[in-house]
Formats: C-alpha cells, sequence, structure tokens
C-alpha cells in the first residue's frame, strides 16, 4: 500500500511488495497543477544462508559453496534485467580465493598455517550488503611415530614411551589402547607402556 499525506509524504506499508514500481503525484494549487512521475524499488537485502565448515585437516582442501537469499526478481531501477547478487571475499588466509562462477571458496592451507583463520565474506545487491565472518581451524592429525615392534625377555619389566608428531603446538595428545593383556599398564596422557 503506497500513501501520500497533504504534506507530501510518500510512505509504503507492505512486507510482501517487492522490486520496481511507478508512481505518478499531481499538485495543484487550485488554478494550475503539475505531474510528478517516478519509480521506486523495493529491496529484500541478500542474506547468506549457508553455514561454512569449522574444520579442515591439513592437506585436504576447503570447497565452501556460498549461498544467498534475495527475494528481489527484478534489478533496481531496471525492470527489464533480472536481479543479480555481487560477492567479494575481504578478508581471508594467503592462498584463499573465491571463485566466482560458482560462488565458491576454495583453499588448501600449507603446514605454514596450522590454527585458526578467519573469513569475511561480502554479498551485495548493489543497495543493501550484507557479510558473513567465521573461523576454519585447520588441524594436523597427530600420527605415533615410536617404533611398532617392542620385545621383552620372560621375567624382565618394559617401560616404553610412545612418540608422536603433531603441528599443532596447543593440542593435548590423549592415547587410548586396546589389548588382551592383563598385565599391561598404559597411561593416556604420557604415553607410556609398562608391562610386568
Amino acid at each position: 500500500l503506497i500513501t501520500l499525506s497533504k504534506s507530501g509524504e510518500l510512505s509504503i506499508y507492505s512486507d510482501t511488495l517487492l522490486d520496481n514500481h511507478t508512481y505518478s503525484i499531481s499538485l495543484s494549487d487550485g488554478i494550475a497543477s503539475d505531474i510528478f512521475n517516478g519509480n521506486i524499488y523495493i529491496n529484500d537485502a541478500p542474506k547468506i544462508i549457508s553455514t561454512p565448515i569449522n574444520y579442515l585437516s591439513l592437506g585436504d582442501t576447503l570447497q565452501y559453496q556460498v549461498q544467498a537469499q534475495d527475494q528481489n526478481k527484478q534489478s533496481p531501477f531496471n525492470k527489464s534485467k533480472p536481479n543479480k547478487l555481487f560477492y567479494k571475499l575481504i578478508n581471508s588466509p594467503v592462498g584463499a580465493e573465491l571463485d566466482l562462477s560458482n560462488t565458491t571458496i576454495e583453499w588448501v592451507p600449507t603446514s605454514s598455517q596450522i590454527g585458526s583463520h578467519n573469513f569475511n565474506l561480502l554479498v551485495t545487491d548493489s543497495i543493501a550488503p550484507h557479510t558473513q565472518t567465521f573461523s576454519i581451524f585447520v588441524n594436523d592429525t597427530p600420527s605415533i611415530i615410536s617404533v611398532d615392534s617392542l620385545s621383552i625377555a620372560i621375567g624382565d619389566t618394559l617401560i616404553h614411551h610412545f612418540d608422536a608428531a603433531d603441528l599443532n603446538r596447543d593440542s593435548e595428545l590423549t592415547y587410548s589402547i586396546k589389548t588382551t593383556i592383563d598385565e599391561l599398564l598404559f597411561s593416556g596422557k604420557a604415553g607410556k607402556l609398562t608391562w610386568i
């Protein structure tokens, strides 16, 4: 619903009226009149509706397809053109790129990029912007680098500390073991194996 007050104030009351609309206002002083023709664009601001992952293993490739929603069908102030959304990666780690042909963020982190990385993505319909900010943690999978074959003589006690490699410097590693030997003691925090 479009209304015009006596003082010339134009008001629009609608939650369903979108896109380009023409209007005509006539002004008269009782003797002469003037007609004003105008165009108004009612915009639905775009919104990013996709959700990125928050974790990526070192060696994997991020492929986050960005999906945005905008209810407008027409381009602002041009009924003959369809509404178009524009995407831009404002902030991202080194190597991350936005493929505009399919709105996909692609990234292959390097070993120097272990840890948390921030992304800031912008989508706009040329009138209203919408941003999505998120973080992705790049994790290095820990690996046991100790020898895999141990020997012990009957009557001896075996004490062995397992070593691990993990590029995540802040990780707290926890070991676990599966065995059928009842006398085997294993410390999950220290990676210490004791067999009496």
